[in-house]
């Protein structure tokens, strides 16, 4: 989850991307939020990788996603190495 939210996903994408209800990913999005002590989406994102907790998306995968809705083929999202 935190690729997708640094990846500029909304929580609806997020949910659908991974099977989750709406509500589920605003709670988890709260708890990282509160855990890492970030104000926002956005500086949670900077603590991730700055943490080194997330590698970028290849931003092919992440086009991708991002047009299908986030919904999931059976692809695994990978980031580049």
């Amino acid at each position: 989850m935190p690729r997708l939210i640094a990846a500029g996903s909304t929580n609806r994408e997020i949910a659908a991307g991974l099977l989750l209800s709406e509500g589920t990913v605003k709670n988890h999005i709260s708890r990282i939020l509160s855990r890492l002590g970030p104000r926002d989406r956005t500086q949670a994102a900077i603590y991730a990788r700055e943490h080194g907790l997330i590698r970028p998306f290849c931003k092919t995968v992440l086009t991708e996603w991002q047009r299908s809705g986030g919904k999931v083929d059976g692809t695994v999202l990978h980031s580049c190495e």
